[in-house]
């Protein structure tokens, strides 16, 4: 069967024996850290890359530091400088450096990425103010831990954080911290078993776009930190069109008006090609978008400034400073993006800063310069790839790149493209290998769907109502994608997994979404379809017989039950799928998927966890 492999940096090992020893080092009580290894698609070599089996990202939280970016003129660790690195800096140490604050809260998130054998171990770490005073000075440890923080995010209009724990390995959790304050955990969430999950709603939080979080965990008595800024409330469902199609209200809106029909609602331009293509004012057309109570924006860099707010926070989705950054890791391509980054933030900080990349080997480098990474990758039509002519290519390509890329960006965003049409390949996909492929953006842990690209002209030529039945399935469950994360429970299935299907599932506090999609397909060669033939995926129909949810992996849930199915975006009694049980083990028998559609399916159902009491969030 198809699989591949996801490869961690030979520093992992190094990191568990931090873990292990974090109370032995001198370390002040009011810092904590986590570090991650860079992770990388051993099956898939690329020209022009390495194995990075010394990068790794660090995340370092400082408790009752009152500063904000502004009043954070330098930080060292280990003596070396991170403010003003993006100016043009050294990256022997420092490959880049992020410092943010939050006043309110009294905390500070400082990360940085590293391939420097010497910033390992116990890290000392000194904060100046701007006004010359030391802020911090103290020593800490970053923690590789067993149970690491995988997603962070906000609802209900930011009176609600969502925490997600997942066990890489078997571990106990004695304390969550969100912002510096004790967060109640949910009963039997304190043993995450290997590949266990949980997900903790965070009441009473007054969070707003832009605004530093901070989460710290004790995990087997090691406290592991992670930060991030918060994002709008929203999974955007994007498109990159072709230049001239203009398909926005107030620039063609005919284009526009089948965008929405098809499910997409936000579109990217910078403003100098929208002016130059459809002889509109970009800003102006921006501006009204709020007025559609549908479309929204990706920007180009140079944008941010002509918009004016409130429409910025309300119309634009991020901000795009690159992409497919990832070519090359030197000071030009990294402390490039940093600099776009930052300033981007400093502009307009309620604005999310985007950044793509095309390497399985170089995006862990990158990823963290901006809040949300993305990555794309794509496997019909003779699209090109990364992955050397003469490799097979597998249907599943585009899963690969883009869950290795949300997995070096955890615990931030990562939004995932998918092929549309598109001149830059020399035919167009079947509307069944679209599906797949924007099915495989959800899959992946992608917290947005973006695609590339939309054409007007091709839209009538081809069946997208399958592809269309893919975007309003995701449409129908994109606050579970937003809010919840993949490896919700562990599963087992009688069909060949990343060959005949792919399945995952996705827990929030509230609901278990499982995705199951067709690919049980033959037929396509990444090296014939450049000589007229193998050019497209032939689909079968396949029949899953039994797939098994492991809800013991969930400690903190009770049971499931009123399961829905999701149909063109809209849910609806299960009818042709047998499920029983609601407790420990829970059957879904006789999946039909189809070549075309549905080519995915979607269930949701009801969680309930162990106890409505809530244990109180102690040191141990």
């Amino acid at each position: 069967s198809t699989s591949f492999t996801l490869t961690l940096s030979c520093t992992a090992r190094t990191m568990r024996v931090a873990a292990a020893l974090a109370f032995v080092a001198a370390a002040d009580p009011s810092a904590a850290a986590s570090i991650r290894a860079d992770t990388w698609l051993s099956d898939f070599s690329e020209s022009g890359t390495s194995d990075p089996t010394d990068g790794r990202r660090v995340h370092v939280v400082l408790d009752d530091v009152a500063l904000s970016d502004d009043q954070i003129a330098s930080v060292t660790v280990n003596g070396h400088e991170g403010i003003g690195l993006e100016k043009g800096g050294d990256i022997t140490y420092l490959d880049w450096f992020r410092a943010h604050g939050n006043v309110a809260t009294k905390q500070v998130w400082l990360s940085f990425h590293t391939r420097n054998a010497a910033l390992q171990g116990a890290l000392s770490v000194v904060v100046t103010d701007t006004a010359g005073q030391t802020a911090f000075s103290g020593s800490v440890t970053p923690v590789a831990p067993s149970v690491v923080v995988s997603y962070v995010t906000t609802r209900s209009a930011g009176t609600e954080a969502v925490i997600h724990l997942h066990g890489n390995a078997a571990g106990t959790v004695t304390q969550v911290m969100y912002d510096g304050q004790a967060v109640p955990l949910p009963a039997g969430a304190g043993a995450v078993p290997e590949g266990g999950h949980v997900a903790i709603a965070v009441p009473g939080v007054k969070k707003a776009a832009g605004e530093v979080w901070t989460a710290v965990v004790t995990v087997d008595g090691a406290n592991v930190a992670y930060g991030g800024r918060v994002m709008p409330e929203r999974f955007p469902i994007e498109v990159w069109p072709s230049s001239a199609d203009c398909p926005l209200p107030g620039a063609n809106e005919d284009n526009a008006n089948f965008l929405k029909q098809v499910g997409i609602d936000s579109v990217f331009y910078d403003g100098a090609n929208f002016q130059g293509k459809c002889g509109k004012d970009f800003p102006t057309v921006v501006e009204a978008l709020p007025q559609s109570n549908w479309f929204h924006v990706f920007v180009g860099k140079d944008d941010l400034a002509t918009i004016p707010s409130p429409a910025r926070g309300q119309a634009v989705d991020a901000v795009l400073i690159g992409d497919e950054v990832d070519g090359k890791i030197d000071a030009d391509h990294l402390l490039g993006k940093l600099a776009d980054s930052l300033t981007a933030i400093k502009t307009a900080p309620e604005v999310p800063v985007y950044q793509g990349s095309k390497t399985n080997h170089n995006v862990g480098a990158f990823s963290g310069i901006t809040d949300v990474q993305g990555s794309d990758a794509y496997s019909a039509a003779c699209a090109p790839t990364m992955a050397k002519v003469t490799q097979t290519l597998p249907l599943q390509y585009p899963y690969f790149y883009l869950k290795n890329a949300r997995d070096n960006h955890a615990p931030l965003p990562m939004w995932g493209y998918s092929q549309l049409y598109s001149s830059a390949w020399g035919y167009q996909a079947n509307s069944n290998e679209l599906a797949a492929q924007i099915v495989m953006t959800a899959l992946s842990g992608s917290k947005g769907l973006m695609m590339f690209q939309s054409k007007a002209d091709e839209f009538s030529k081809h069946d997208y109502p399958t592809w269309q039945a893919a975007i309003l399935n995701i449409r129908g469950v994109s606050e579970i994608l937003r809010t919840g994360d993949i490896g919700g429970v562990k599963f087992s299935t009688t069909s060949k997994l990343n060959k005949e299907i792919q399945m995952e599932t996705f827990l929030t506090p509230e609901k278990l979404l499982v995705i199951v999609l067709n690919t049980d397909a033959e037929g396509y060669s990444n090296l014939l379809c450049h000589t007229g033939i193998s050019k497209h995926w032939s689909f079968k129909d396949h029949k899953v017989g039994t797939t098994t949810l492991d809800l013991t992996s969930a400690p903190a849930v009770a049971s499931v039950g009123n399961w829905q199915e999701i149909v063109n975006g809209a849910a609806v009694a299960v009818s042709d799928v047998g499920i029983s049980g609601s407790t420990g083990t829970v059957t879904l028998s006789d999946i039909h998927l189809k070549e075309k559609n549905p080519i995915a399916r979607f269930f949701v159902a009801d969680v309930t966890g162990k106890s409505s009491d809530m244990l109180s969030s102690v040191v141990v």
